[in-house]
């Protein structure tokens, strides 16, 4: 029996992942996207959109320190995952002070500021800021 493309799940569990201060519980996750590309035998400027899957990686936290979690309110490229925003905030005072979290928020946001010299960063550190 041949299950078609569309039926079949788009997230997959590939494991966890440790490093240190955190444990992250990471998924394979396919993505469809329509990416435009301009038409070789047009010389106007329509684009044309071809349908595209991709398979990427995507990593939440499960367990880690303070600092770690902190870091993990945004993914890699700057992504809130409003889940686990909310619950961070609404338990955080249970295993940490307000002020130590609010230190490592500032910090962590001064670091992404002065990682503004290359380019190619500038997108992600001013898409974590937001």
């Amino acid at each position: 029996m041949n299950q078609d493309a569309e039926s079949l799940p788009t997230w997959r569990l590939w494991g966890e992942e440790r490093v240190d201060g955190a444990i992250y519980t990471v998924y394979l996750k396919k993505v469809r996207y329509h990416r435009p590309t301009r038409s070789a035998s047009s010389e106007s400027d329509d684009e044309i959109s071809h349908l595209e899957w991709e398979t990427v990686r995507v990593r939440f936290v499960k367990a880690g320190t303070v600092e770690r979690l902190v870091e993990a309110l945004a993914t890699d490229d700057g992504e809130l995952e409003s889940t686990y925003v909310n619950v961070f905030l609404a338990t955080y005072r249970s295993f940490a002070e307000c002020s130590l979290v609010l230190d490592l928020l500032l910090r962590r946001y001064e670091a992404l500021a002065s990682e503004d010299v290359l380019p190619a960063v500038v997108d992600t550190s001013q898409q974590h800021r937001k």
